[in-house]
């Protein structure tokens, strides 16, 4: 609740004045809870830029100004007793009933209560829900309290941890996740009254200018999130109005911020705003690859292979433009700094390099295992886009169809499958470098036709089957440590289906359970702590059911293609997936009808002018195997001008395969 001083003329004037170079940027998203304690009056409402605000009262107590909607609360059990201003449309329930010092009612007692709260909302409006001082996933308060299944329209939210935004976006995601509802964050800031008087200067006021732009941006653009208030502190940079009764600089950011006005901003902010799109994304490869460059050796001996995959992390670093900043919230103050000296020293010979190194580097594809007619597949088929050729690298040492794969860190990960009828639970993996398969532990869950898929440092291995029983286990391998984690099921058991990682997110498609083809979809948001915090969340339905797809991701983009749907037809269509939108459509077709074949997905780097390219390899046509291999251009916006090209074909022809892209 806002330091703000009574109203007065003068101060009016200044607080108007003190805006005038502000833009308006007013959503339906954007509101403020202030009390009337603290002073407010419709002028300084205004400056805010909000469409709405709250004042912990069911009346507003001030002249609402136009265009400013008020929303009333039932803040503790006392307000029962009064009714909400008229003309209001959505009502808040009970202000941390899990605080001694604010509503303080035990689940019973707000379960008892809630009829009460219930009959106060006015006729065809809306109904949010407690709104918790603790953490609404991991609290026991607020999931006992929805386990119960409370009537409520939406769910509110308060989050006062810190001027990270990866630690905001992530937090109120999980809340999304876990209870499927439309959320409003009713109080948000980076520390609360308590927090600001004993540290009040604990978050530079740089830091918490970052943390308004990007977390409000990233909301704006959400679609499961509805409506937003900051919380003034009274003091510390949290605070909105300074003593004069001015905007603070932390008021005028609110006030400015807003969605992306250009298609630039609008990449910018999916770039560093979107934890699903851009920063986790490269977050951990990057991490890894910094770690471990050494730039200036590699500029000295211009060696290709290391140089190259220099080249493409620093392709992929120069092209976010908020990188630095992004360094600095994300990684740590140390690693900003290394990496602005490595710049200072060594970016214009970068950026001279970069392009011809860019030009040089190609992607390295792999086919592994599967089946031709009735013979299971040990081979290693290898495809460099720089020749246009294929080669035969050492064979697995497991023969396998229905095997699955992928590539983290420079390694080949192959993972279950079948052989002669036994399922099997075998994991191996292929180092590039030294040429040669090693063993790893196995999976706890023998399973064939599963989905797999890497993120962080984790291989993921999603669903399949055990003995024609289609599974909904979930596992993961820390390729660290070599040791296997059970995660939480998925939402539903799956036979055949295909995954794919995109953003820090794994997708799931497809399949087939108890008899039926699946159109349905699920998300799984990795931690890369507890898998116990992994959570699955269910995605739109494709528009076809389908088993035996396989599925790629680039961009904002997932792409799902081929399978059959029944009457041992293949199919050509693909769909696409905009993780941003969540929205499916038909992208195109293949030429080639196939099932049970290896799609990977290419794009150096999602700078303007990069295309996508998606790779169709082997697979089945409802009368054998195929060695047919293909690839489809799109422009740099993953759906623009899609252009097929015939590539050469494998050597052995397979389905029912692994398989993995490596770029260097």
């Amino acid at each position: 609740m806002g330091a703000m001083l009574q109203g007065s003329a003068h101060k009016a004037t200044d607080a108007m004045a003190a805006t005038a170079s502000v833009d308006r940027k007013v959503t339906s998203k954007k509101g403020v809870g202030l009390a009337p304690s603290m002073g407010y009056d419709a002028t300084q409402l205004h400056a805010l830029n909000v469409s709405w605000f709250y004042s912990w009262s069911l009346k507003p107590k001030i002249t609402v100004p136009e265009g400013v909607e008020f929303v009333p609360i039932v803040a503790r059990e006392k307000h029962l007793q009064w009714s909400p201003a008229a003309g209001c449309h959505e009502l808040l329930g009970f202000n941390e009933p899990d605080h001694a010092n604010q509503a303080n009612l035990s689940v019973s007692e707000a379960l008892a209560l809630w009829p009460q709260v219930v009959a106060k909302v006015p006729s065809g409006g809306r109904l949010g829900s407690p709104a918790m001082a603790g953490n609404p996933v991991t609290g026991s308060w607020f999931p006992e309290f929805m386990a119960a299944s409370p009537q409520m329209d939406f769910i509110a939210v308060h989050w006062y941890k810190g001027a990270r935004p990866e630690k905001f976006i992530s937090d109120i995601q999980e809340v999304i996740d876990t209870y499927q509802k439309p959320l409003w964050i009713t109080e948000f800031a980076p520390q609360t009254i308590k927090q600001s008087e004993e540290k009040p200067n604990r978050w530079s006021q740089e830091e918490v200018d970052a943390f308004i732009y990007q977390v409000v941006a990233w909301m704006e653009g959400h679609p499961q999130i509805e409506r937003y208030a900051w919380h003034d502190s009274k003091s510390s940079s949290s605070c909105l109005f300074d003593a004069t009764g001015r905007l603070s600089a932390t008021g005028r950011a609110y006030a400015a911020a807003g969605p992306p006005q250009s298609a630039m901003g609008a990449a910018c902010a999916t770039e560093t705003l979107s934890l699903p799109l851009a920063i986790a994304q490269r977050q951990d490869e990057l991490c890894h690859r910094l770690d471990r460059l050494n730039l200036s050796e590699s500029l000295a001996q211009e060696a290709a292979r290391r140089a190259r995959l220099q080249a493409l992390a620093f392709d992929q670093l120069l092209s976010l433009p908020e990188l630095s900043r992004q360094l600095c919230l994300f990684w740590g103050l140390k690693t900003s700094r290394a990496f602005a000296a490595l710049a200072r020293s060594s970016g214009s010979q970068v950026r001279r390099l970069v392009p011809s190194l860019h030009r040089d580097a190609r992607p390295d594809f792999h086919v592994l295992g599967g089946c031709l007619a009735t013979t299971e597949l040990a081979s290693s088929q290898h495809y460099n886009q720089g020749t246009g050729s294929w080669k035969l690298l050492p064979p697995m040492p497991t023969e396998r169809r229905w095997c699955a794969g992928a590539a983290l860190r420079g390694q080949l990960y192959v993972i279950g499958g079948q052989q002669e009828g036994h399922v099997l639970c075998t994991a191996e993996r292929f180092d590039v470098d030294a040429g040669r398969w090693e063993s790893l532990p196995d999976m706890p869950t023998c399973r064939e036709a599963c989905a797999v898929a890497a993120c962080g440092s984790y291989v993921y291995v999603l669903g399949g089957c055990q003995h024609h029983v289609p599974l909904s286990s979930a596992e993961r391998l820390d390729v660290e440590h070599l040791h296997w984690e059970t995660l939480q099921d998925m939402p539903c058991s799956r036979d055949a289906c295909c995954s794919t990682s995109l953003g820090g997110r794994i997708y799931v498609m497809g399949g087939r359970s108890s008899g039926h083809f699946l159109s349905s979809a699920d998300m799984l948001r990795p931690s890369h702590g507890s898998p116990a915090k992994c959570r699955w969340s269910r995605l739109p339905h494709m528009p076809t059911a389908r088993l035996g797809c396989f599925a790629a991701a680039a961009g904002s983009s997932v792409y799902v293609a081929g399978g059959h749907a029944g009457g041992g037809r293949a199919l050509a269509i693909i769909e696409r997936f905009d993780v941003a939108e969540y929205t499916w459509e038909l992208l195109t077709e293949m030429p080639s009808a196939r099932l049970g074949a290896v799609s990977l997905c290419w794009q150096p780097s999602q700078m303007v002018g990069c295309k996508v390219h998606i790779y169709i390899f082997g697979g089945h046509d409802g009368q054998g195997a195929m060695d047919v291999a293909e690839r489809l251009q799109l422009d740099s916006d993953g759906i623009s001008n899609p252009k097929w090209e015939t590539l050469p074909p494998l050597i052995t022809p397979c389905y029912a395969c692994a398989g993995a892209v490596l770029a260097w």
